[in-house]
């Protein structure tokens, strides 16, 4: 009990035990008057007999304000992460929480955020735990819109912060702001993951833009990949050009690229000089190629000089000779789906080119890229059980770079 006016805090504190032993207990001074002093009695009770109280010294209960913060509305459309800078502020000047929440309805309902990351303290759930808060600290939060939102655009979505030590603070909003998460052109979509007999099978849906050539779809296991170098490559469509300073394929290559087609014409130079030389250099490019109709198909490599042709790892063009520019044709039977692709190349004097084309069920002759607007699927073998995977789908159009501002689709699924 404390006083003035004793106030009962607890009735018993078990489990101290039937010997003499210390005990403690921590009174939350949160629902008393800040400035006044106390005093706080205790007396043991055996289950049949109360001893004496046992006074403590007048203390006083001091509360010197409750924490406050304030935020930068965001700037702009978002998408995908929407990253948010606030100031702490905190008189007792120790540590304190801030929860985070959103709104996608212009505040009318709030929901917990599901928070990426924070410049500071320990995300948990949607706070922020141990924040050191003095007179004035600056932090920023990144709130996983994608997750909360889905692939979707809204126009009114807000995002609001409490700030809580032992007194919590007034609630904080931001003005509206959009989060546009739907696919842009260039984007895949329907990008999903779903388990299957130990593995993953990825699908989603190629954007009908010409221009696209290729795309790749990374993984990790704590958190979706931000950008084309994170995580785990589990597919890559992209032609990957590595070549040789010499017209042997010896060595490791002088340059490796990603190619978004096969279809060069170098005349008296090279790919890249320096390190290629314009005379006497050699190629090798890998890439998948995604097939949308079963039947015959036709793989036609024109260059000047020699060239080896292999489809899933047969080889159905070989001629690996000194020539002009001379066409060559293999036929391959391919079903339905995802196929390996990897020529060879060789240039020894004079003019250099090198091209790859396709024909086959509908298609007229067109250079080899990633066929637009189709559905496919993929299958990730080298996933473990009870693990979970986040998947993300990263695009790219001809002598494109790639950035965060690719990523297309995202998904996450677990392993059983």
């Amino acid at each position: 009990e404390h006083k003035p006016a004793w106030t009962h805090l607890v009735t018993t504190l078990d489990g101290i035990g039937t010997s003499a032993g210390a005990g403690s207990y921590t009174w939350d001074t949160s629902g008393v008057s800040s400035g006044a002093d106390y005093v706080v009695r205790i007396r043991a009770y055996d289950g049949s007999t109360y001893s004496t109280y046992t006074y403590s010294d007048p203390f006083r209960v001091e509360h010197t304000g409750e924490p406050s913060v304030n935020l930068t509305d965001p700037s702009g459309i978002q998408r995908y992460e929407v990253a948010l800078d606030f100031t702490l502020d905190d008189p007792t000047n120790d540590t304190c929480s801030v929860k985070v929440e959103y709104s996608p309805d212009s505040g009318a309902n709030w929901y917990d955020a599901a928070i990426k990351s924070a410049s500071a303290g320990t995300v948990d759930a949607s706070s922020i735990m141990g924040l050191a808060s003095g007179t004035t600290e600056t932090y920023s939060v990144v709130w996983d819109a994608w997750r909360d939102l889905g692939e979707n655009n809204n126009t009114g979505v807000r995002l609001q912060l409490t700030p809580k030590d032992i007194l919590e603070g007034t609630p904080v909003e931001t003005a509206d702001f959009e989060v546009d998460n739907t696919a842009h052109a260039g984007e895949l979509t329907g990008f999903g993951a779903a388990e299957d007999n130990g593995n993953v099978i990825l699908s989603w849906t190629n954007p009908a833009t010409p221009s696209l050539h290729g795309l790749l779809i990374r993984r990790r296991t704590d958190d979706f990949p931000a950008d084309p170098g994170d995580g785990v490559l589990v597919f890559d469509s992209a032609d990957t050009g590595a070549y040789f300073d010499n017209p042997n394929l010896s060595g490791p290559p002088a340059l490796i690229r990603q190619d978004a087609v096969i279809d060069f014409s170098w005349g008296s130079g090279s790919p890249s000089n320096p390190p290629i030389p314009d005379n006497r250099f050699s190629a090798i490019w890998s890439a998948t190629i995604d097939i949308a109709t079963p039947g015959p198909y036709n793989f036609h490599t024109v260059t000047e000089d020699g060239t080896r042709l292999y489809i899933n790892g047969d080889l159905i063009v070989d001629r690996w000779v000194a020539q002009p520019v001379t066409e060559y044709c293999g036929y391959k039977m391919l079903p339905r789906g995802v196929h390996k692709l990897l020529m060879e190349y060789h240039h020894n004097f004079g003019n250099a080119e090198a091209h790859l084309y396709l024909t086959g069920p509908g298609m007229t002759r067109v250079v080899v890229p990633l066929l637009p607007g189709r559905t496919v699927t993929f299958t990730d073998y080298g996933v473990s059980s009870g693990t979970t995977y986040y998947y993300t789908g990263f695009t790219y159009t001809p002598g494109s770079v790639f950035s965060t501002g690719a990523a297309s689709a995202r998904d996450s699924i677990t392993v059983p």
